[in-house]
């Protein structure tokens, strides 16, 4: 049995609901907190761990969104486009999380351990899916300028 505080994880494939309220507690956590460049820069040093994880697993079917977090936030400290700090920080707190090894669920539990990630990645979202479809759309006007 594959157990860390001993939890059985072998046989789930979805988080408890104590586990459901720590992943919302996290996200509600990232609305709160002012993260800054240096922070985007811990992101950008992650940039190859969110690849690796967003290519397998049930991250695999967010790829294309967290390329478009990332690039977002990208466009946002290079002054390019311009982001509230709330979702700045929803942002990069999301993304710090993912790109963390051991958090909620640890990640190297197999299948599990990322569905922690994933459900803060659609709280992620959800909280900014206006923001997130204005930015592909200016996205699209710059590449066809």
């Amino acid at each position: 049995m594959n157990t860390t505080n001993n939890v059985d994880y072998q046989n789930r494939k979805e988080l408890t609901a104590e586990e459901k309220e720590k992943v919302m507690d996290t996200f509600s956590s990232f609305e709160e907190s002012q993260y800054d460049e240096l922070d985007f820069k811990d992101v950008e040093n992650g940039e190859d761990v969110l690849a690796k994880k967003s290519k397998s697993g049930p991250l695999k079917s967010y790829t294309e969104k967290i390329s478009t977090l990332y690039s977002m936030l990208k466009d946002y400290f290079s002054k390019k486009y311009s982001l509230s700090t709330k979702t700045s920080s929803i942002v990069i707190g999301t993304l710090l999380y993912i790109i963390a090894p051991i958090d909620i669920i640890p990640d190297f539990l197999p299948f599990l351990g990322l569905v922690d990630d994933v459900a803060i990645l659609g709280a992620c979202l959800a909280s900014i899916s206006i923001e997130l479809s204005k930015y592909q759309e200016w996205k699209e006007n710059q590449n066809s300028l």
